[in-house]
């Protein structure tokens, strides 16, 4: 596992499995430019960055499509404003690679040539926010674009039964039967039979039925260990909060070291190694 403080969801790397997907990538870009009615898949030209953050599964999809560059990230039940910063950094590590795989020499006058950057989030949460947009300068500069700015497009699954708009509703799916049912194969099983019923997705999950369902127990089983991680990190650093309080309190005098080694639960002996006292203090 990846260092870093990570916490994946069955939402991330459902994601990334379907829209990994050249057909699908054209029909996301047809949801945000349904003028654009003579793309085809050969336009499509996938750029997702595998490694720029710390989790090597996350939800963010790149590709090019003639002189544009798509950045869509999705953002579940949190919304960050912080998304902007997110864009900047993605965009930098694109278009570095960009200029790197066309040969392009940037130390020289003659202005390279980049796709224009556009920037969504599809928002999957239970929330919905009236904001349209995200603006890096409105963030934290108020408002002030003079030196720099970047716009992200808010994105809350509207389109009807478009792919974009299906993956919103297979989350929402999937959020109701995980009530329904916990954190279980079943609820999994359940949102998929769904899912197909209705329509959702339907010929992804039909075609890759098998590797979804592995997907979402092997991520739902690595939240449980994390929560666990989490859980054991925040024991320590509780129990290391105490032991410190406790070697203050036989420093001063306030309490023996007999006292705090029987508040520590431990022996003695035990207690002065940890807190680094001497038996005679």
């Amino acid at each position: 596992m990846p260092d870093g403080d990570i916490k994946r969801t069955v939402f991330d790397t459902a994601f990334c499995s379907l829209f990994r997907n050249p057909q699908y990538q054209l029909e996301a870009y047809k949801e945000i430019h349904p003028e654009d009615t003579k793309v085809t898949v050969k336009d499509i030209k996938n750029v997702t960055l595998n490694s720029i953050f710390l989790d090597g599964m996350y939800n963010d999809l790149g590709f090019t499509v003639g002189d544009r560059s798509i950045m869509l990230f999705e953002e579940q039940t949190n919304w960050s404003r912080n998304l902007t910063v997110r864009a900047l950094m993605y965009a930098g590590e694109t278009y570095n690679r960009y200029l790197y795989n066309t040969k392009q020499d940037y130390y020289t006058d003659k202005p390279v040539k980049l796709p224009k950057p556009e920037f969504y989030m599809l928002y999957t949460g239970e929330k919905k926010y009236k904001k349209k947009e995200l603006s890096l300068a409105e963030t934290y500069w108020n408002g002030d674009n003079s030196s720099l700015d970047l716009t992200v497009k808010v994105l809350y699954g509207d389109n009807q039964n478009m792919i974009l708009s299906q993956y919103v509703k297979f989350t929402k799916v999937y959020r109701t039967k995980r009530r329904e049912l916990g954190e279980s194969r079943e609820a999994i099983l359940a949102t998929l039979k769904e899912c197909k019923e209705k329509d959702i997705l339907k010929e992804y999950i039909e075609k890759h039925e098998a590797e979804v369902i592995g997907i979402m127990m092997s991520l739902f089983n690595m939240d449980i260990a994390l929560e666990l991680h989490d859980y054991r990190l925040k024991e320590e650093s509780r129990q290391e909060g105490v032991l410190k309080t406790l070697t203050a309190f036989v420093k001063k005098g306030i309490i023996s070291i007999q006292e705090a080694a029987q508040e520590a639960n431990m022996s003695e002996t035990d207690f002065c190694k940890i807190a680094g006292l001497n038996t005679a203090n």
